[in-house]
């Protein structure tokens, strides 16, 4: 199979790839899609009603922000992935270019990013769990006596 068959990896990963495997670099196939610019999110602090529904989807944890107030994105730990933009109701949050001599988080980075994001998820469910286990067991008691 060809190396040049992943657009969102681009040049950089037929690159990378072609040395890992020792086999010569090919553009990037047309038939596989148009290779994309690396991008980035950004809120639009003006129309952003700090909703927060873009924290919990950001798999990497890159954009920043709490309930009621303004939220904006850590440009070097984004990835670009875009899942945060059918989370935003107002439509505030835009995907542009990385800026030049921006570089993309490593895959490296990326994969610890994500693993702690799953971890919080996974304790802030556990304690929501205890805490209404807690909240029904008082609420059994007092409607006893």
């Amino acid at each position: 199979m060809a190396l040049n068959r992943c657009p969102p990896g681009g040049p950089a990963l037929i690159t990378a790839l072609g040395k890992l495997l020792q086999r010569p670099e090919l553009p990037p196939d047309p038939e596989c899609g148009p290779v994309v610019a690396d991008l980035v999110a950004q809120v639009n602090a003006e129309d952003c009603i700090g909703c927060a529904r873009c924290l919990p989807v950001c798999p990497v944890d890159a954009i920043l922000g709490a309930p009621r107030f303004l939220h904006t994105v850590i440009s070097a730990e984004c990835t670009g992935c875009a899942l945060c933009l059918p989370s935003c109701p107002v439509d505030c949050i835009v995907l542009h270019p990385r800026a030049a001599g921006d570089v993309a988080p490593s895959a490296s980075d990326n994969r610890a990013r994500f693993e702690r994001h799953v971890a919080r998820e996974a304790r802030d469910r556990s304690g929501q769990a205890g805490l209404l286990a807690a909240r029904k067991s008082t609420a059994g008691r007092q409607s006893c006596e």
